[in-house]
């Protein structure tokens, strides 16, 4: 089933925050469902939001074959969270260096990076406030600009 009017505009917040901090400072690409990503050849998922760094282009293909290096999941139904779970295996077994997740729900923003094998939380906010990224540490958004 497609995703629902609440999770479309959510993403399409979050979305135009980060294209305009990647396009202004010219540090990749954005891209979003539906598109397929091959993290490895029978592992293929379709992130909400992604960004590939200009290091890691080599990746952008007819299809993206490797890992982003940033992934924003947005959370508006359960069914949501169990493939959350699923697809956070996934991406810290591929080595995607940053994982979003934006919960409608709970009304949160969460930062995971990913420290060896597995994330752990960089930052948390719930309801309001500024939360930013590790990988881009100039890129961040305020939570309830985006929620």
């Amino acid at each position: 089933m497609s995703p629902n009017v609440s999770h479309q505009k959510l993403a399409r917040r979050m979305e135009f925050e980060l294209i305009r901090f990647v396009e202004e400072n010219k540090l990749g690409e954005v891209f979003d469902a539906p598109l397929d990503v091959f993290l490895s050849a029978n592992e293929t998922v379709q992130p909400d939001i992604f960004f590939v760094s200009q290091t890691n282009r080599k990746i952008i293909r007819d299809r993206i074959h490797g890992a982003p290096d940033l992934i924003i999941e947005i959370l508006t139904d359960l069914s949501e969270y169990h493939e959350l779970g699923e697809k956070r295996k996934l991406y810290e077994k591929a080595g995607v260096k940053e994982l979003w997740v934006v919960d409608s729900m709970e009304k949160t923003i969460e930062v995971f990076v990913l420290s060896g094998k597995a994330y752990k939380t960089f930052a948390k906010v719930q309801h309001s406030g500024p939360i930013r990224s590790k990988l881009l540490p100039k890129f961040g958004v305020i939570v309830e600009n985006i929620l």
